[in-house]
């Protein structure tokens, strides 16, 4: 307190010497010091009293004076005033009045200064405390506060970081205070040192205005102002995508943060934002580049802002908004943005098989199919034969479908080809995008010409059975339908009267139709006969119908020639039954029978070569292992990769196994009670108990489990065990297929079911060797057959024979066969057109792939092949 006191003390004291010299300067002292410099004993100043007394307004004014008062006054006045005119100025205002004056004021200033200079901190406390009683300024201290921010304003619910560098001593507390500091009830937080006299305190979340200072011991830092800006909340956040316009998708709308924002490069996004404040602007800044698109407030609604922005790449926005009193949102509404890419586009030829034969003569139905994400603004197949230039086709599209399907007709005649010419086809399709036009193109598709006499092996190796099956159902349908004729006749005598005339005619007209129906089926028969299919028991057979079509006939004849002579229609009808029964039998023993065995056994005979490829897999596996059987853990990464390999082959041929195991099981049970296959059915299932109960399959685990573990000496000692135990089995598995082969041949024996004629070794049992062969069987050891894949069943076949499986009936296979020209023997759907041929599409074209999204199935079908790839 004495550096304020003894400021106030001399500012007094100074001020009213100042005071006092300014009185020294009246008109009366001037009047007396005049006197006093002319000796005139008081006649200045009377002079000066009297001048006053004449302009004063006063009732003693010179005015109220009479006529001789006056006289004497203005005489009085005039002397004063010629004396004074006498006198010289420095004499009347000498100058040590105005030297007393200057001293003094320059006494004052230095005074000033020099306590402004030894305590600069002290005289600027006093000064503002003595001209700004009003402002909150701390009394003097020794302490000097360096306070940031000071004045500052804040988001509501913003952080603040006050610090304080304090100089002037040293302190061991500082505080914070929040308000008025003379207030023990205001908050005070307490600050924490930062080294070099600083003190630092953080408020993490200030929500209203407020005033705050530093104290530390008696001395406290100037008051500071806090204004606090209510925030603006993001309610809703609403936006509409618009595509572009060539995909012609409807605009999508969502809501943040249910719904994520999506879609192609050009795709507009139109922002909508709602606050519980006035909003002035917002943004959404591009957390990629820091670029920013505004957000515009609507005029319609001041809490509401919205703008545009489009889809430019894959990344994160973050929306903003600025309330009208400038504060901004705390917390922004912050979401990824995902790029969709537009897809080239697929061209597929799903008809005919990537690897086709034909036959020059026939006519090839090509189906395509070209799918976008958004629509194919134009589909072509291209043809080219022998290397030679690629001719477009073109295919009628509708620009607005995303899938389009096309076909076209190859009529291979008009080609002029020769087996061994080659055509090859591709389709392209070119999607709908205006900037950048993609294209997709399809694989390679090769159609080979090859002679009737081929494609007929191909059909007998892929159908030979199921061909046999078509031509001999057609007559036993020919002679069950006679027989079902005969047998309405048959009802007919028996319930009718013999003595009824009318009736008897009646019946005798019927006859004759129906053997003049004999003698049709009977040129039906020789037909089929004469459609010879490429399988050597075809031509015994065909005999057969050849042998029943003369039956028929003669049957025919024979009643034509009893009803010439008037036997009655029962006599006749009983030749016709005992002729058909006889046939139908026949057909029964010598073809039906030895089909329905071929059906069952068949299977049975393939197993052989199905259990011979495991045993040869299972060795490979030994084989890749042996180079491991002294290691007890790979280490390597490349070794690793082939263990894992040979593992996972591990745990495909244990199961291909069990499944092996199973059909074998399902195709002995088929075989019946027939007592020719039951020696056969139980060395079939004493295999495979024999198998299941082996160590084969625990083996086969326990190598896998060690694999799995990249113990592949180990694991090379359980697959070298599992080996040895699969080929003790392979004697047995081929002695079954020995003993099929020889039930095959006892049922393939005309007329004798226990093969002691023909088909246990002589022609016939060479004809059923040579039919096997043909059939995709070859023989095996001893008397055995296995199959081999020539069946053709990866290809497609384009050509005529009859008794093919039709095009289109689904028997699951991959190849179609289709008609030559002219022949719609097949059924297949088709009409003639130069390079135009309507087909009915397979159904995985129609509707199995429309309605899944091609991202998925192109995400689907490149995992497929990279696992295709691998397997190689």
């Amino acid at each position: 307190m004495a550096f304020p006191l003894t400021a106030l003390t001399t500012t007094g004291f100074f001020s009213w010497l100042i005071f006092d010299r300014f009185r020294m300067t009246s008109d009366e002292r001037v009047a007396q010091r005049m006197d006093e410099a002319c000796g005139s004993g008081g006649q200045i100043l009377s002079g000066l009293d009297l001048i006053t007394m004449r302009s004063s307004t006063s009732p003693v004014s010179l005015g109220s004076l009479g006529p001789l008062a006056r006289g004497i006054a203005s005489v009085a006045i005039d002397e004063a005033s010629k004396r004074a005119t006498n006198i010289d100025t420095p004499a009347a205002a000498p100058w040590t009045l105005a030297q007393k004056s200057v001293m003094v004021a320059g006494a004052m200033f230095s005074f000033t200064l020099l306590f402004a200079f030894i305590a600069p901190h002290a005289f600027g406390t006093s000064l503002k405390r003595l001209i700004a009683p009003s402002i909150h300024t701390p009394p003097y201290s020794p302490l000097m506060f360096d306070v940031t921010p000071g004045n500052t304003v804040l988001n509501f619910g913003q952080a603040m970081e006050v610090t304080a560098a304090i100089s002037g001593g040293s302190v061991e507390e500082v505080m914070l205070v929040l308000g008025d500091p003379d207030d023990p009830s205001v908050d005070r937080a307490k600050m924490f040192p930062r080294g070099a006299g600083t003190w630092q305190a953080v408020l993490p979340r200030v929500t209203e205005s407020t005033s705050y200072c530093v104290t530390a011991e008696r001395g406290r830092s100037e008051m500071f102002k806090v204004e606090v800006l209510q925030t603006p909340q993001i309610e809703t956040l609403e936006f509409t995508m618009t595509p572009p316009e060539y995909t012609r998708l409807p605009p999508r709308k969502g809501r943040y943060p249910q719904d994520r924002i999506a879609g192609l490069i050009g795709t507009k996004v139109d922002f909508s934002v709602k606050s519980n404040r006035p909003l002035d602007r917002g943004e959404v800044r591009r957390l990629s580049d820091s670029s920013k698109v505004e957000l515009f407030s609507t005029p319609s609604d001041p809490y509401a802002v919205s703008g545009l922005i489009m889809i430019e790449r894959s990344e994160s926005w973050s929306v903003h908004i600025t309330a009208k009193n400038g504060a901004s949102s705390e917390s922004p509404a912050v979401f990824d943005v995902e790029l969709a890419i537009d897809q080239p586009p697929i061209a597929r030829i799903t008809q005919p098989q990537q690897t086709s034969y034909a036959t020059p003569d026939s006519q090839v139905p090509v189906a395509i199919v070209g799918e976008d994400d958004f629509g194919i603004s134009r589909l072509r197949l291209y043809r080219i034969i022998d290397g030679s230039r690629p001719i477009p086709i073109d295919i009628a599209v509708d620009s607005t479908r995303r899938v389009i399907q096309g076909t076209s007709m190859l009529p291979l005649d008009a080609f002029e080809l020769q087996p061994g010419d080659r055509i090859s086809l591709f389709a392209r399709a070119d999607d709908t995008r205006p900037d950048k036009i993609q294209g997709g193109e399809s694989p390679i598709t090769e159609i080979e010409i090859i002679s009737q006499r081929d494609f007929n092996r191909i059909i007998a190796a892929r159908q030979g059975q199921q061909m046999l099956e078509n031509k001999f159902k057609q007559a036993r349908r020919m002679m069950d339908q006679l027989a079902s004729e005969l047998a309405d006749i048959q009802k007919e005598i028996e319930s009718g009267d013999p003595k009824d005339a009318a009736k008897q005619k009646e019946l005798q007209a019927r006859m004759d139709q129906l053997q003049q129906k004999m003698k049709e089926v009977a040129k039906e028969l020789d037909k089929l006969a004469n459609q010879e299919l490429p399988l050597e028991m075809d031509k015994e057979w065909s005999e057969l119908l050849k042998e029943q079509a003369e039956k028929l006939n003669e049957a025919a004849a024979k009643c034509e020639s009893m009803s010439a002579k008037g036997k009655s229609p029962k006599e006749q009808a009983d030749v016709m039954q005992k002729t058909l029964d006889a046939m139908r039998k026949e057909q029964s023993e010598k073809v039906d029978q030895p089909l329905d065995a071929l059906k069952k056994i068949a299977p049975l005979i393939a197993s052989e070569s199905r259990f011979a490829q495991l045993v040869s897999r299972q060795r490979n596996v030994v084989d890749e292992l042996e180079r491991f059987r002294k290691e007890d853990a790979v280490r390597d990464e490349a070794d690793r990769q082939s263990v894992v390999k040979l593992r996972e082959e591990e745990a495909s041929i244990r199961d291909e196994l069990e499944r092996l195991l199973s059909d074998i099981e399902s195709q002995a049970e088929k075989l019946g009670d027939d007592p020719d296959f039951q020696e056969l059915r139980a060395s079939t299932l004493e295999f495979v108990e024999a198998v299941r109960q082996s160590t084969v399959d625990s083996e086969l685990s326990e190598a896998r489990g060690s694999l799995a573990e990249f113990q592949a000496g180990r694991g090379y000692s359980h697959a070298a065990k599992a080996l040895e135990e699969l080929e003790k089995f392979m004697s047995q598995c081929k002695s079954n297929g020995e003993q099929a082969g020889q039930c095959l041949k006892k049922k393939f024996s005309p007329g004798n079911s226990s093969g002691n004629s023909k088909g246990s070794g002589g022609e016939n049992g060479s004809s059923l060797s040579r039919m096997l062969s043909q059939l995709g069987m070859k023989p095996g050891e001893g008397s055995g057959y296995s199959m081999r894949g020539e069946s053709g069943n990866n290809v497609g076949l384009y050509g005529n024979q009859p008794f093919a499986q039709p095009s289109g009936e689904g028997r699951g296979e991959n190849g179609q066969l289709m008609p030559a020209r002219g022949n719609h023997a097949t059924g297949a759907t088709s009409r003639d057109q130069s390079d135009g041929y309507e087909i009915e599409l397979p159904e995985s074209v129609q509707g199995s792939t429309g309605d899944v999204p091609l991202r998925y199935r192109r995400q689907a079908e490149t995992y497929l092949q990279r696992i295709a790839e691998q397997a190689k």
